[in-house]
């Protein structure tokens, strides 16, 4: 049945939603290339000329085709980026292992792409600048006979294209443009993408201009040797009578420089405005079936989501479903806990309930464990700071010795290196961002428990909630408990943590799942603090919801 879920979730639900989102995409392309067009020509000179000529530019056939062109290189980088879309971000190690990442072989087809279609769309907007950047070879007579000469200023603007889709791909991991990241308030998608273009408006102006500040000094060193390898290999000439655009003076070109901000500005905009689309598009909330009215209906349900793993996206969008419902929707709480028929069991609450405090007891059963492994260390290492010291000979431990001295040697060496030592040494919180990377589940399972259980006071007409209060007490006092013990044991490092890089948007979940089982906590003892005696729950569950009790008193 979970397989039939995912491939019903694949089929009519996520390629529709791509579709979509690759569709807005398209269609904003030719908005993109008029606005490139029109602060292309810009001149404060003569306005009106100026006002004219970009009015008449959608006429020509030359617009269309370079909207084409671009488009289709728009679609390739969005079909190619769909695959790494995802809701958990990846935790890297080391500042050197988020760099590998970017070329390990899942990502390699995309950078491809990107690289190709960087160059392309960059050498499709250079042909609607004006002929000093439209073809990327002239003419030149040399001895009456007529050569092909490299068109630098079309070189250099290509191969801005391709610098400017690497940086793009970077952007796309490193900056996690692929992660889904679940708003806490739900907005249309028009408000979503207004509020998404402002930022990437704001991000890629900045980002743009460092790209080809640093392009711009990468073509100053290594110029002359693109544009030897492009002489050499494809039998085009260089035109030594002009200037040269490897030199201060070659490159103290205002014109040049605007044409190429232009061009970064619009692969680096368009490509995350495109990527920014398909995320609104695929976090879209949706409203799942509680129970089968039509046999075909059985696999669309929300209890199969809640547990369907192997589709995270259609699991995340399941428990967002289960939250809402459970805060906004009272019609809906009363079916999830209406009895089936025939029967009369709650097989709906129970499916449900099980998969929210299923994934919550293996989230406790995590941080646990790696409670258990800090305090372990700490003992360790306690034990060893106590115990004395040996002088160990060299003749006892014969050549291991020395070359593990040599290698430890070698080692803290090349470690004392700045850079070297930015690159391979470890984040301060990176074992408690594995924890609760895909924590998301686990507070959307903690609101939607806490808020059907304490509207079922009044709403819950056979007592089918009111029978799992202990579970769901006991399991929310034991996530509050470890998650405490795991913010005290690391309080240092977090503290460090949040001081350098806490702009990560992995980086305040752990923090919003403590928050938000505290407050349910703080809900259900409000909601049941008159009858807390009567759940005949264990001294120690008792003690631990002594203070919740004491501050509603």
């Amino acid at each position: 049945m979970v397989s039939l879920t995912n491939n019903w979730f694949k089929s009519e639900v996520l390629f529709w939603r791509s579709l979509a989102s690759l569709i807005w995409s398209g269609l904003l392309v030719p908005i993109f290339i008029l606005l490139f067009v029109s602060l292309s020509g810009l001149s404060i000179i003569h306005p009106l000329q100026w006002l004219y000529d970009s009015l008449t530019v959608p006429f020509g056939s030359s617009f269309w085709l370079t909207t084409f062109v671009v488009a289709t290189c728009l679609l390739l980088i969005s079909w190619f980026s769909l695959s790494h879309f995802s809701v958990v971000a990846d935790v890297n190690a080391t500042p050197l292992n988020a760099f590998a990442a970017l070329f390990c072989w899942s990502r390699l087809p995309l950078l491809t792409v990107s690289l190709l279609c960087g160059a392309v769309t960059t050498w499709s907007l250079t042909r609607i600048l004006g002929s000093q950047y439209k073809s990327f070879t002239q003419v030149k007579i040399i001895d009456r006979v007529e050569l092909q000469a490299l068109n630098e200023y079309n070189f250099f603007l290509t191969l801005n294209g391709i610098v400017s889709a690497g940086y793009a791909h970077w952007l796309f991991f490193l900056s996690h443009q692929y992660y889904l990241q679940f708003l806490h308030v739900q907005k249309f998608k028009l408000f979503h993408i207004r509020s998404d273009a402002l930022d990437l408006l704001l991000s890629c102006t900045w980002q743009s201009f460092q790209v080809v500040k640093y392009y711009f000094i990468l073509y100053l060193l290594f110029g002359e040797l693109f544009k030897s390898w492009i002489s050499n290999s494809f039998t085009i000439v260089i035109n030594t009578e002009v200037m040269q655009l490897n030199s201060f003076l070659g490159l103290l070109n205002f014109n040049l420089m605007w044409q190429t901000y232009l061009c970064t500005f619009f692969i680096l905009f368009s490509w995350s405005i495109a990527r920014a689309i398909i995320r609104i598009f695929l976090k879209d909330q949706m409203e799942f079936l509680i129970s089968p009215v039509l046999e075909k209906d059985k696999d669309h349900t929300l209890p199969t989501a809640l547990v369907c793993s192997a589709s995270p996206l259609l699991q995340h969008l399941a428990f967002l479903d289960l939250s809402q419902l459970a805060r906004f929707s009272s019609s809906r709480r009363q079916e999830l806990v209406s009895l089936s028929q025939p029967g009369g069991h709650p097989r709906t609450w129970v499916a449900v309930s099980s998969s929210a405090l299923g994934i919550i007891n293996e989230l406790i059963d995590s941080v646990k464990e790696e409670n258990w492994s800090i305090l372990s260390k700490v003992k360790s290492q306690g034990q060893c700071s106590n115990e004395p010291t040996v002088s160990a000979s060299k003749e006892s431990f014969g050549v291991d010795l020395n070359v593990s001295l040599h290698v430890s040697k070698l080692f803290s060496s090349m470690s004392s290196v700045p850079v070297i030592s930015y690159l391979v040494t470890e984040y301060p919180d990176v074992i408690s961002r594995s924890i609760f990377a895909s924590c998301q589940l686990q507070i959307w399972a903690v609101e939607g428990i806490s808020h059907l259980a304490s509207r079922a006071i009044n709403e819950d007409k056979y007592g089918v909630v009111q029978s799992y209060l202990p579970t769901v007490f006991c399991t929310l006092l034991d996530l509050y408990e470890v998650t405490e013990k795991h913010f005290k044991l690391t309080s240092c490092v977090l503290r460090k943590y949040n001081g350098s890089s806490g702009s990560l948007p992995d980086a305040l979940l752990r923090f919003k799942l403590h928050f938000t089982t505290k407050t349910a906590l703080y809900r259900l003892v409000g909601t049941y603090k008159q009858y807390l005696e009567d759940l005949r729950l264990h001294q120690d569950y008792y003690k631990k919801l002594q203070p919740f009790i004491d501050y509603l008193v």
